[in-house]
């Protein structure tokens, strides 16, 4: 799907009106749609769920990633995968962008495009205006699924890791160029300080 209006983006994972999670794309989403799938308290995976309406709720927590490693894991996913491009995704296709792509050509391609592809949407832009009650990092998600999320509601299903092998962390030092983290570093710099909060929220 190639975004033209981020306006009505609906991320927000549902929960009969006693929480919401928000899962930006590459932070964890999958792990949480597939955990929920086969339950009744699920409404919405990234685009695919646009409310009209979104009620007020009890407790909303975020799950955030390190800006440094969801574009890497994006890279990976879209340009490395076995799958083809049009198969994994429409809107990623749209923007331009191909198999075998460099990371330098990726985080170019994701600066020109940064509100036209859902994945490429700071998560500190699904959070505007929002209190956030708890947070929850990707790199500990099974953790904090069980000590945060369950703390606050403990019917929720065990996590299921998807895309585990996926989202395994890599030296910024084998992609990183001065120049890439310079840009990196400028699109999402929101989202620096949003892991930042998160992170401190756990010490």
């Amino acid at each position: 799907m190639f975004i033209t209006n981020p306006d009505k983006l609906s991320p927000e994972f549902i929960f009969r009106g006693k929480l919401r999670i928000i899962v930006s794309p590459k932070c964890g989403s999958a792990s949480v749609y597939h955990t929920l799938k086969n339950t009744d308290v699920i409404a919405g995976f990234h685009t695919r769920s646009r409310d009209a309406y979104v009620p007020d709720y009890e407790k909303t927590i975020m799950v955030v990633r390190d800006p440094k490693q969801r574009i890497i894991s994006c890279w990976k996913y879209f340009c490395k995968s076995d799958e083809s491009l049009p198969i994994l995704s429409l809107g990623m296709a749209a923007v331009g962008a191909k198999k075998d792509m460099s990371f330098a050509d990726f985080v170019e391609l994701v600066e020109a495009n940064l509100y036209k592809e859902e994945h490429f949407i700071p998560q500190s832009y699904y959070c505007r205006n929002r209190v956030i009650y708890k947070y929850m990092l990707t790199e500990n998600l099974t953790e904090h699924w069980n000590t945060v999320a369950k703390a606050i509601m403990p019917t929720l299903p065990d996590l299921l890791y998807v895309n585990n092998d996926k989202n395994t962390a890599v030296s910024y030092d084998d992609l990183y160029t001065a120049d890439i983290a310079a840009k990196v570093e400028e699109m999402y710099s929101d989202d620096f300080d949003l892991y930042e909060i998160a992170k401190a929220s756990f010490d």
